[in-house]
């Protein structure tokens, strides 16, 4: 299957098209093509980086420079976040990456307004290149900005703001992996993804827990209407958010459990 996608990609047909002619004459230059492709595969690069496009519910233009959209965050968008959308509502997506999950709600006509922030300018470019792609440039904004300041979080949510939302939902696919499991990662990940949306500083939840307490802090002092933070974490760091958010009087729910049964998403609410 790999070897067809791949021969589909060269020679831009649909892979059944290849799957069904059997043999396809390929010109020199589209063997070399080829076998350079097959020669990257072997090597650990993702399909995904091969063929630049990741195609789930939607396809996304991926490369090196962002995260590939897994389908448990498709499932998150299927059975989490359609339940807190709203037409009057305005979400952010906090380290978009490709900007698939703010892009892809907005496909869905979940929400009102999305603003898509990120730390990396590449990743923002990535995520320009998708919005553009989905025609979605009236309904989404870009915000380059990082979690971990409080003065990024609040020009994120005045832009929020603009679209007098009757509720702002935050949804944050950050890094969230301990420094120290970095190296134990499989080698598509370790050795192709971006390592500054992957890794979570110590016991991986440093820019998560100064995420929430930005956002704790901008609610009570400006009245932002926050209702509800949706993350996406590591099961190991469970007990770690458990206990920051007892000692915040923060309220964790986790909704549902990933296709290998872990909870691997958790609903905040402040």
């Amino acid at each position: 299957t790999e070897a067809a996608t791949l021969l589909a990609m060269v020679l831009k047909l649909a892979v059944w098209e290849v799957k069904l002619y059997g043999e396809v004459p390929v010109l020199p230059d589209d063997e070399r093509q080829y076998q350079a492709a097959v020669q990257e595969f072997a090597l650990g690069k993702p399909m995904e980086y091969i063929l630049g496009v990741s195609a789930l519910k939607y396809e996304f233009v991926v490369d090196k420079r962002v995260l590939i959209p897994r389908w448990e965050t498709q499932e998150l968008i299927d059975k989490v976040i359609v339940h807190y959308g709203g037409r009057d509502n305005v979400v952010i997506d906090i380290g978009t990456g490709s900007g698939f999950i703010g892009c892809s709600t907005m496909l869905d006509h979940i929400w009102k307004y999305a603003v898509l922030m990120d730390i990396s300018t590449d990743a923002l470019e990535v995520a320009q290149h998708n919005v553009i792609k989905h025609n979605l440039s009236q309904q989404v904004a870009l915000f380059h900005g990082s979690a971990l300041l409080k003065k990024d979080m609040e020009e994120a949510l005045n832009s929020a703001m603009k679209h007098d939302p009757k509720k702002i939902v935050i949804i944050a696919n950050l890094p969230y992996i301990p420094t120290r499991e970095m190296a134990t990662l499989q080698r598509s990940v370790r050795d192709f993804e971006p390592h500054l949306a992957l890794d979570g500083g110590e016991e991986g939840l440093d820019i998560i827990v100064a995420m929430l307490d930005h956002l704790r802090a901008l609610k009570e002092e400006k009245g932002y209407p926050l209702s509800t933070i949706i993350l996406e974490i590591d099961k190991d760091n469970i007990d770690s958010l458990t206990t920051y958010a007892a000692s915040r009087g923060i309220e964790l729910v986790y909704p549902f459990t990933d296709p290998d049964l872990r909870d691997r998403f958790c609903v905040v609410h402040i």
